[in-house]
Parts: structure tokens; sequence; C-alpha cells
């Protein structure tokens, strides 16, 4: 241990990275080809930080490596960013501006305009500047994602979105209704789990936290029902109860699910570091025709993907209870939740629908019901008409 020094930790994780930086120098300026793709991500000490890989082929397989992490300066902007990116090629991947500009054959990244704007971002600055037989190209994976995203345009999914947005700020922060949330749900034998916030940033960012909703439906509908009428008043506790008593909502929510983890698979996939646009082409139209069998064939909506969907329109979910209930006033039978608690309305709570021949909020009968579930399964399939 006498040659141990405080620092000798560092020199030696320096060492490695001494010998990794020369093995990738000496493949990079050895490849006849190269493309790279590069990310800017933001530190917790809120700095601006690039990450830049190459990718060559060497025996028919294609070898990805981290070319260089630099941190961005000047704001990120094209100037800079394209400075960045010339200086690692040079520097770490050991080529002259020649090489460069002979062997750079493709640039990948995310949507974001500082990298792909088309009369002056990287992309287009690499082009014209360093590399005139580059491609540019926008990741598979941020489109599929940015697809997805254009849902949020749609009124039923706006409707679900606004849900889990107002549902995700009304436990945020607020531990004392969280803990009375996991005591109800202690109540009603279920998990209790936080729901989860949609970060528009992440992949498909609307599944999980639709999924956890879908798993503590109950729970969340008995808050919100009794939260209504705690004083001072909270309005958003009415605003979610209405939301979450939407039997329309609710068949939506179950209804979209396949189609969120279909295109998750798919942009799981595109992200693997071995696939070639051959393989995500084929990938994305095994999706395609993956969606178009749930939803537009003679089969759709009886998948074992729709399982959550065919519960509750059976009323045999198990977490998601319905039932009818005989309402003597008006001679007929409602859609009521099964709350198994006391509440004011009893032992249930009504679902709530918009009747699409007065446009006015009313109690579920089974000819709204049935209405309903056609409804929802024609707006959904008419997203791929």
């Amino acid at each position: 241990m006498k040659h141990w020094t405080e620092g000798a930790g560092w020199e030696m994780g320096e060492s490695l990275l001494n010998v990794v930086q020369a093995k990738t120098k000496d493949i990079v300026s050895a490849a006849p080809y190269f493309s790279i793709s590069c990310d800017e991500v933001t530190t917790v000490d809120n700095q601006s930080w690039i990450s830049i890989h190459v990718y060559t082929i060497f025996d028919w397989e294609r070898v990805p490596m981290l070319l260089s992490l630099e941190r961005v300066i000047d704001n990120g902007s094209v100037k800079s960013i394209s400075k960045i990116i010339f200086g690692a090629l040079a520097k770490q991947g050991g080529l002259t501006p020649q090489q460069i500009r002979d062997r750079f054959m493709a640039f990948g990244a995310d949507g974001a305009s500082v990298l792909q704007g088309k009369k002056n971002g990287v992309t287009n600055r690499l082009q014209v500047s360093h590399a005139p037989h580059m491609q540019g190209m926008h990741c598979v994976a941020h489109r599929s994602n940015l697809a997805v995203q254009c849902l949020s345009d749609l009124e039923m999914v706006s409707r679900i979105e606004t849900l889990l947005a107002t549902m995700h700020r009304y436990f945020n922060k607020f531990p004392k209704r969280h803990l009375e949330l996991q005591k109800l749900a202690e109540l009603l034998e279920t998990k209790g789990k936080k729901i989860l916030q949609n970060v528009k940033t992440r992949w498909i960012s609307m599944l999980s936290p639709l999924k956890r909703v879908l798993s503590e439906y109950r729970t969340f509908l008995v808050k919100m029902y009794s939260d209504q009428f705690v004083k001072p008043v909270i309005p958003a506790a009415k605003v979610n109860y209405e939301l979450l008593a939407d039997i329309r909502c609710l068949l939506t929510m179950a209804a979209v699910v396949p189609l969120l983890e279909a295109v998750k698979a798919l942009v799981v996939f595109a992200q693997s570091s071995s696939v070639y646009v051959c393989d995500f082409t084929r990938a994305l139209n095994l999706c395609i025709q993956d969606v178009h069998d749930l939803y537009c064939s003679e089969k759709a909506f009886t998948s074992d993907a729709f399982a959550c969907f065919i519960r509750i329109s059976e009323l045999s979910h198990d977490s998601i209870r319905l039932r009818w209930h005989p309402d003597v006033n008006d001679c007929v039978e409602h859609l009521v939740f099964e709350a198994h608690l006391s509440t004011s309305a009893g032992s249930h709570l009504n679902a709530t629908c918009i009747d699409p021949q007065t446009s006015m909020r009313t109690f579920v009968t089974k000819e709204l019901f049935d209405i309903t579930i056609s409804g929802v399964k024609a707006d959904v399939t008419g997203l791929f008409l």
C-alpha cells in the first residue's frame, strides 16, 4: 500500500480512459465511412452537455462508440455545437478536414430546431461547411413519440390528459391527501400507489400514468367523491370526480392502452444500438399491421390486449366494479360504480355520460351505455381510417 495515494483512483481511471480513447481513435481514423449521433442533456447543476457517438462498420457489423462528452457553451447555439462536433471528430477521431468531408455519411439527432432546423440547424451547417455527402436523420424513436403526441389534439385524448394532469397536481406536494388515499386503499383492498406524472419528454409518456389510474380507479373515484364535501371547498376534487365518473372517459382510456403499448414497443426497439434503418422499417410495418388488427379488422376490440375494455363493457372488471342499480323514480336501471364504503350516496356512485341526443350530462341507462361503447369504438377506430 506504500505506492497508494489519494489520487490513485483517478489516475487509474484516466489511464483506462486513455486506452479506450486511443482504441476509438484508431478505429474511427481507419474507417472508410462513419456516421454520428448526438444528444444534448442538462445536468443537475443546470449545465448543458452534449454526447457524441460515432458508428462505423467492421467485419460487416456496426460498431457504436462514445466519441466524446463535451460541455456546451454559448447557450447551445448552432455555431458552438457544430464547432464541438467538428472538433471531436478531429481530436478524438483523429480525422483531417478532408477525411471528414469524404467519410462523414450521416448525422442523427432529435427534432430540436437547433439540431434539425431546415435552414440554419446543425445538420444544415455540417452539410454546407464540412460534409457535403452527409445525410441528416431525425431519430426514429423521437419521431414515433411525436406522432403519438399528435393524439393530444383530439378531444377524447385531451380529456384523458386533463384527468391525468389534474389528478397528479391534486396529490403532488400534498402528503396528507396521499396518506388519506393510502388509508382508503387499505379499506378497498387496493395498493394505493401514487399517481405518476405525464411528462412529455418521456417516451409515450401517457401510458404509465394511464395504467396507474386504471389500476387504482375505484380508490381515486371514492377519494374524489368524498373530497368534494371537504371544507374549505377543493374545486379540483369536483373536476376530477366528474372526469372519473364519466363512463365514456373510462372506456376511452381502456381503449387506447393497446395502441400506446404497441407504439411503445416500437420505440423501445428503435432505441437498440444494433438496429439498422431496414430493421426499423420492418418493425414499423409490423406495428402498423398490429394496430390495424387491433382496431380495424373483423376481430377488432376482441383480443386479449383489450381485456380491460371488454371487462368494463361486460361489467366484469375485478377492480373497476360496475353494476346496474334500479332507480325507483325513473323505473329504469342506471349504471353505478360499487364503492363498498358508506358514502352520502350509499354504497354506490352513479356513472355519468353526455347524452348525444340532448348534449346534457345524465345517468347511464343500458341503451346509453351500448351507444357509448359503440361511439368509443368508432372514435378510436376513426384514428386509423
